[in-house]
């Protein structure tokens, strides 16, 4: 599109795409810039609220583990009634509001289980051995009696218990470490408290944050829907996010991580920074929307597009100016050129003022103005010379044509006999020829023949072989002799090294026998009227005219009725398509085949 426009606004529109490109490559680079700007800045927020929110969480949690421990320990070293047990865990939960409720289990003590836990406000007290409550087969009194240590359990609805979703802190109650099994203390947490801890970190607009398990259940989360019902998994699995599986699995190890992340219900680009909550196997995960970052990007590119376009304008003005200027003597050159285009070799050209480009392509235009005419001089002749001497190649033609036979009916008639041939020349004219009489009332004589080369030397040697031969054969000579003849004719002072190869035969129309030579010729086809198709038995013949004193062996073959002898140059076996592929003596031998009887 740009070749089309004028000097002019093709300069500025050159000048503004080169800057404008430019300017998009800086801007590009500064947007990037400014993006990994922000989102390290993003990435230090989210680090320090995910740890500021964890810190506060292991707080709480180390605070449950440190009051849970001691519980044991002094129950292992003082063992206490039940009712002294009660008062003991009542006191424990009035004192720390970060406990929801707390048990103390004793191997071969039941049925009784002291349970203290809240309720509507108040502390309430539970046998959590009444009953069928089957609290031996809970994570809670499992795991610590089975591990001997401290362990904080996968949360669950603790129905019987504190009928409430919670997690418990269990520790087991040994006589020293190693020791006899007594029994369990628990701290219970209810995950409410989580829930309200996270909603009130600050994460933007839109933000959010959830907890997961040890085992990737999701603790706390926005959604109620999926808090204890769902694990990270399962939702990745739901919404196809294998990338939130991932998060998933580094998150349970317990690593710290700053990555980008697809919500996993509307698609939305987030930023999620996720670490450890130490002492507990838990992770905590904080995510922020993308936009608290392509927002900023956005104003930011607006002032930079705008104050670009500004910029852009204002030189599309400067140059439009400059290139004008510049442009105004090309233009009267152009008109000048324009008339010398129509024929108007004598049109006046503008004065060449100063030594800049313009001048010079002016003084330029006058030495073309001047080579021109005489070029259309020279051209003239040179086209008044070759229309002559394709006059005299075009008589040149027809002359040799006149040369070959173009009659295929004999006088008197001979109906024994159907002959015809054809020949096309690679130029005007070339060295390829044809011909046949008969020699009495029975014998015909027909031969092909091809001389090295073209143009007027092939034509020339052609015209004289085939004097030679015609000559050769009336005197009464056979074919093989007729070619020791012309052979012998042909090498004398040949100095050009042309030289001719030919197929001959006499053929006997009545008997059908005939006797052949052959020069270097390509041996004819006889495609038999019984069926098949036959290659004329090869003789010994050198290449004609090169070499004087060479001998032509003579060959027989017989012709039934109805055979056809096909002989041709190497103009067709050597024919190529497209493909520069040989037709080939197979191609020739197929289409005789498709034609016989035609």
């Amino acid at each position: 599109m740009l070749h089309r426009l004028k000097l002019a606004p093709r300069l500025a529109v050159l000048v503004c795409l080169g800057t404008g490109a430019i300017l998009a490559t800086v801007a590009y680079f500064d947007y990037r810039e400014v993006q990994d700007v922000l989102r390290e800045e993003l990435e230090r927020r989210a680090r320090n609220v995910a740890d500021a929110t964890a810190r506060a969480m292991e707080v709480v949690t180390s605070e449950v583990r440190k009051i849970v421990a001691q519980t044991a320990i002094s129950l292992r070293s003082n063992p206490l009634p039940v009712d002294r047990i009660y008062r003991l865990l009542d006191a424990t939960v009035r004192e720390h509001k970060e406990i929801y409720g707390t048990a103390v289990a004793l191997a071969g003590v039941a049925p009784v289980i002291p349970y203290v836990y809240r309720e509507d406000g108040g502390i309430a007290h539970r046998d959590l051995g009444a009953g069928d409550y089957a609290f031996e087969t809970l994570d809670w009194y499992a795991l610590p009696r089975e591990l001997g240590a401290p362990v904080w359990t996968e949360p669950y609805y603790d129905e019987g218990g504190g009928d409430t979703i919670m997690v418990t802190y269990a520790v087991p109650i040994v006589e020293e470490p190693g020791g006899r099994f007594q029994g369990v203390v628990t701290g219970d947490v209810a995950l409410g408290w989580l829930r309200d801890l996270l909603a009130s970190v600050d994460l933007g607009d839109g933000g959010y944050a959830f907890l997961l398990s040890r085992n990737g259940t999701l603790i706390s989360h926005p959604d109620p829907s999926v808090v204890m019902r769902e694990s990270i998994f399962s939702v990745a699995e739901k919404y196809g996010r294998p990338e939130a599986r991932h998060v998933g699995q580094s998150m349970i190890r317990g690593e710290r991580g700053f990555v980008q992340y697809t919500a996993l219900r509307g698609g939305e680009p987030t930023w999620l920074a996720y670490t450890p909550v130490e002492g507990t196997g838990w992770s905590l995960a904080a995510v922020f929307r993308q936009r608290q970052i392509t927002s900023k990007l956005v104003m930011l590119s607006r002032v930079q597009i705008l104050t670009s376009a500004a910029g852009l304008l204002g030189m599309i003005a400067v140059v439009l100016a400059i290139a004008y200027s510049i442009s105004k003597p090309i233009r009267a050159l152009d008109e000048a050129a324009q008339a010398l285009a129509g024929g108007d070799l004598d049109a006046p050209l503008p004065a060449a003022r100063g030594r800049d480009e313009v001048a010079q392509l002016t003084r330029s235009f006058g030495n073309m103005q001047r080579d021109l005419r005489r070029r259309i001089a020279e051209l003239a002749e040179v086209s008044a010379a070759k229309a002559r001497i394709e006059g005299d190649l075009a008589t040149a033609r027809r002359i040799q044509l006149d040369l070959l036979p173009s009659r295929f009916v004999f006088d008197p008639p001979r109906p024994a006999v159907d002959i015809h041939a054809v020949v096309e020349p690679a130029r005007a004219i070339g060295g390829d020829f044809y011909d046949f009489f008969f020699i009495d009332a029975r014998r015909l004589f027909a031969a092909v023949g091809d001389v090295s080369g073209k143009g007027v030397p092939a034509a020339l040697f052609m015209a004289l072989s085939k004097a030679y031969l015609k000559a050769f054969v009336k005197h009464g000579h056979g074919p093989d002799e007729a070619l020791t003849h012309i052979n012998d004719e042909l090498a004398i002072e040949n100095d050009e090294g042309l030289f001719l190869t030919a197929f001959c035969a006499s053929i006997d129309i009545e008997t059908g026998a005939c006797s052949y030579a052959c020069g270097g010729h390509a041996p004819p086809f006889i495609v038999r009227a019984a069926g098949g198709i036959e290659t004329v038995p090869a003789v010994k013949g050198p290449l004609i005219g090169l070499d004087g004193g060479r001998c032509f062996a003579a060959g027989e073959f017989r012709l039934a009725p109805g055979d056809l002898l096909f002989a041709s140059s190497d103009g067709v076996s050597e024919a190529q398509n497209t493909e520069k592929a040989l037709f080939g003596e197979e191609r020739i031998a197929r289409a005789l085949d498709r034609l016989r009887g035609a």
